[in-house]
């Protein structure tokens, strides 16, 4: 198999674990508490990637060259984003909050009218249309009753984190940084930033399947995740099917989320969320 395609599953492999993981450190730590242990864990790992690669210096010197950049990049990625993130989780089922969350990418299409002056084909209309139908059926559960009950301020926080998200890429891409020296520096001024907010009782009383949840989420879905992910594309002879295999990553969740979580798996999550990923691949496949 070729290195592409075991970094690109790797990173699947990391990605499909992070609902089931947010839920168990949700379960009795804080959504500041979580994301503080989280961006602790994931500035460590990156520094450690860093001084094995002999690049402390640079890091120091990124840092003088582009600290503006790079505190508002770290405010809207992991501040406000797994803020906002975590609390749909927080209020929502993890397959309702996950499968919401995947239409980050037609969010993005949509932002890009208003941010980057581009205009939407009547493809991008249609995939537009389907994957919101999807996130109605997955946020309503199958009863649209529900979906203007208690589920709608969970529904609300996982559409947020998809404009977020949306920001933060328009923004990243714009700034055109190192991508692993970037990250690095936008966690450690996450950090002053979330610990703060943090509950620090939550820290010492806190069991250790909800601690070790949280640093497996800052080790795995934010840290390792990204370095695996960057080297399947840099490897990659043919970009466009490495990418693709990202789809892979929700379905498998729902896997784990059965498994380890309890949760039973929806015929409306699989419908919806079945609509949000066609309608991504269907948008991204589009000829330019």
């Amino acid at each position: 198999m070729p290195s592409a395609y075991r970094y690109a599953l790797l990173t699947i492999a990391m990605w499909s674990t992070s609902a089931t993981a947010f839920k168990l450190a949700l379960a009795q730590l804080s959504v500041p508490t979580v994301l503080a242990i989280a961006s602790t864990s994931s500035a460590l790992l990156l520094l450690a990637m860093l001084a094995w690669q002999g690049r402390l210096s640079a890091l120091r010197d990124f840092i003088a060259s582009h600290w503006k950049t790079t505190l508002g990049l770290a405010v809207l990625n992991p501040v406000l984003y797994y803020l906002v993130l975590f609390q749909a989780y927080d209020a929502l089922l993890a397959q309702q909050a996950q499968a919401i969350n995947y239409s980050w990418a037609i969010c993005l299409s949509l932002l890009s009218v208003f941010l980057l002056g581009q205009t939407l084909s009547r493809r991008d209309v249609a995939a537009s249309v389907m994957a919101y139908i999807g996130v109605v059926i997955v946020a309503s559960g199958g009863d649209l009753t529900t979906l203007l009950g208690s589920h709608l301020s969970g529904v609300l926080w996982a559409l947020l984190s998809t404009l977020l998200w949306a920001f933060y890429w328009v923004y990243s891409s714009r700034a055109k940084l190192d991508p692993v020296l970037s990250l690095c520096a936008m966690f450690l001024f996450s950090l002053p930033i979330l610990w703060p907010l943090a509950n620090v009782n939550d820290v010492v009383s806190g069991s250790f399947t909800s601690l070790a949840a949280a640093v497996y989420v800052g080790l795995f879905e934010m840290g390792a995740s990204f370095v695996t992910w960057l080297l399947a594309m840099q490897t990659a002879r043919h970009v466009s099917r490495i990418a693709n295999l990202i789809f892979l990553s929700p379905v498998i969740s729902l896997l784990w989320i059965n498994g380890i979580l309890g949760e039973q798996v929806l015929p409306s999550t699989l419908l919806g969320l079945g609509m949000i990923l066609l309608a991504t691949l269907w948008q991204q496949t589009q000829k330019n």
